[in-house]
């Protein structure tokens, strides 16, 4: 029977004979680790299980090459790229301007109401944070921006996720 070659790996498999469960110790050793897939297959006049033992140096040399293999991805052309990055720059996401999470004692909470000042313990000249999509990304100070308010960015911070 002619062999079966897989492409991207580059595997062959080639069938000589089939082999008894008892004789499978002469094929390869009990104590030598293997990946052992089975197959049902089903015939209009028939039916059996296909097992296939493969030594697992095989097998992990075979998953390196397929990992390999999707790791260098494939190019999409530049059309489709172009239509992506056009797309993907009409999302909106959500982000915030705040300052830096700060304890506030009880009782300066107890009174609030509109007008009233709060002391946050902050020195004046602590830089807000960018937070975008839950991600703190940037110190920041609020600015206006035309009609607007806007964020004039600082440094690059450490990007932590929002705790809940």
């Amino acid at each position: 029977m002619p062999g079966v070659e897989y492409g991207p790996v580059g595997l062959s498999f080639s069938f000589d004979r089939r082999q008894m469960q008892s004789q499978l110790g002469r094929v390869m050793p009990v104590t030598e680790k293997t990946l052992c897939l089975s197959f049902e297959i089903r015939l209009p006049d028939s039916s059996g299980v296909l097992n296939i033992a493969v030594p697992a140096v095989v097998s992990n040399t075979i998953l390196r090459r397929l990992v390999g293999e999707r790791g260098r991805g494939r190019e999409h052309p530049l059309e489709t790229r172009d239509h992506l990055r056009e797309r993907a720059s009409r999302i909106k996401v959500g982000a915030a301007l705040q300052l830096p999470p700060v304890r506030i004692p009880a009782r300066d909470l107890e009174n609030l109401e509109p007008g009233k000042l709060v002391r946050l313990g902050l020195a004046s000249n602590v830089p807000a944070e960018l937070w975008v999509m839950g991600m703190r990304l940037f110190a920041a100070r609020p600015v206006g921006y035309g009609d607007h308010r806007g964020a004039h960015l600082g440094e690059i911070l450490k990007a932590e996720p929002r705790l809940s």
